[in-house]
């Protein structure tokens, strides 16, 4: 898709945690954990929480690009269970 035909959010959503206004809590947080997941193998997961609106979507995209990885977004109301997953229709 053409970057000028997208909505605002996603046409200026950050790319790099620098560009992150008003969480720095959140992630100074995010950074702490992905430099200490190699060494805590202990460390499965990072849940984000909160309202709708408040950046935990875009923190993940921009956590994405900042360590070069894939990301695979489930939504939960798109997908309810284990088999729904498996299937091929989803």
């Amino acid at each position: 898709m053409n970057k000028k035909n997208l909505p605002w959010v996603e046409k200026y959503r950050p790319l790099k945690f620098f560009e992150v206004v008003g969480q720095n809590i959140a992630v100074e947080k995010i950074k702490n954990f992905i430099k200490d997941f190699p060494i805590k193998k202990n460390k499965k997961s990072l849940i984000l929480t909160g309202p709708p609106g408040i950046g935990k979507t875009t923190l993940v995209h921009v956590l994405a690009n900042e360590i070069h990885s894939e990301l695979f977004e489930l939504n939960a109301s798109d997908l309810r269970n284990k088999n729904k997953l498996r299937s091929e229709e989803h």
